[in-house]
């Protein structure tokens, strides 16, 4: 099958367009396995359709729910019919998750549109929208075979562990800014947002102030260019049995129309670009950061070298 045939059959008008959410599904997987040159289901131990599990939290006693597709160690699946609440597919997959060895992808599809959730250990959650016309993209149906052979490519680059350690990092080395001073975790909030360690001594507060302003004010420029509020809108995760409310930030999705575009938009394409605002809002960290160090000078004029010999020399005053 070609992936032009695939979404001729697929699309609205197209002669598979109409069927319900049972009698579609597995049809639509084995075509997409097709169009994408995958392996189909065939091993009920590591790799089926309708895998029986018994619901995370549940009192059963036997089989109460299926994932409508699992590979195990890759992902689990689940269908809908067009037009129907993959907000509720994903649900259901996170129910599933745990008796299904918890899978490091979630996938939800309703035929017309397919997400793809990370759900790896240690990292934050990430959500990746592909319409029924990507397929008609090489680039996107590579991506898309990765599911099955390589897991390990959407993972989120940056681990949970991560955003908190650089943020304890940028306060390194300045006397009572080092993490053994913060390690208490608490924090303040400034004007705006910002966060800076609580209890910080009188003199040391002015500094920590423009570091965290600094910071924000990247985090919001980078945040603004990676996911612009035209192309994108919020959506609340999932609420885990037992508690009133999610405990996680709320999912940034593309808009209709928009997920190819975003899709471009990463992290290494910013930064290979390096457009004029982004160097500007480095340059005003790195600023901040050399004040507190009680460096004089713009950093931008002292070479790599000058910075390293500085920073070993406040390592061997804190040894």
């Amino acid at each position: 099958m070609t992936p032009t045939d695939f979404i001729r059959k697929w699309s609205p008008g197209g002669t598979a367009h109409g069927l319900n959410e049972r009698a579609g599904a597995q049809p639509h997987f084995i075509d997409l396995c097709r169009v994408l040159g995958v392996s189909e289901p065939a091993d009920p131990a590591s790799y089926c359709f309708e895998r029986g599990l018994v619901k995370t939290g549940s009192a059963a006693a036997r089989t109460d729910g299926f994932a409508d597709v699992w590979l195990r160690g890759h992902f689990a699946w689940e269908y809908k019919a067009p037009g129907r609440s993959l907000k509720e597919a994903l649900k259901q997959l996170m129910l599933y998750a745990l008796p299904l060895e918890n899978p490091p992808l979630l996938v939800v599809s309703d035929r017309l549109r397919l997400e793809v959730h990370t759900h790896f250990t240690g990292t934050p959650s990430e959500c990746h929208v592909f319409a029924l016309t990507d397929l008609a993209d090489a680039e996107v149906r590579q991506r898309l075979r990765t599911l099955w052979t390589q897991p390990d490519a959407w993972k989120p680059r940056r681990r949970n562990r991560d955003i908190t350690e650089a943020a304890a990092q940028t306060f390194a080395g300045t006397t009572g800014l080092t993490p053994a001073d913060t390690a208490h975790q608490r924090t303040e909030a400034l004007d705006g947002g910002a966060l800076i360690p609580a209890d910080l001594p009188a003199a040391r507060r002015p500094q920590a102030e423009a570091i965290a302003r600094a910071a924000q004010r990247l985090v919001t420029l980078r945040d603004a260019w990676l996911n612009p509020p035209e192309w994108t809108e919020r959506v609340p995760e999932v609420t885990p049995l037992g508690l009133e409310r999610s405990p996680y930030p709320d999912r940034i999705v593309a808009k209709p129309g928009f997920e190819k575009e975003l899709a471009k938009r990463t992290l290494t394409q910013l930064y290979n670009q390096r457009p004029a605002w982004l160097a500007q809002a480095h340059a005003s960290l790195d600023r901040a950061v050399a004040a507190a160090y009680g460096w004089p000078e713009d950093p931008a004029t002292l070479s790599d070298d000058e910075i390293l010999r500085r920073l070993l020399g406040v390592n061997r005053e804190r040894a």
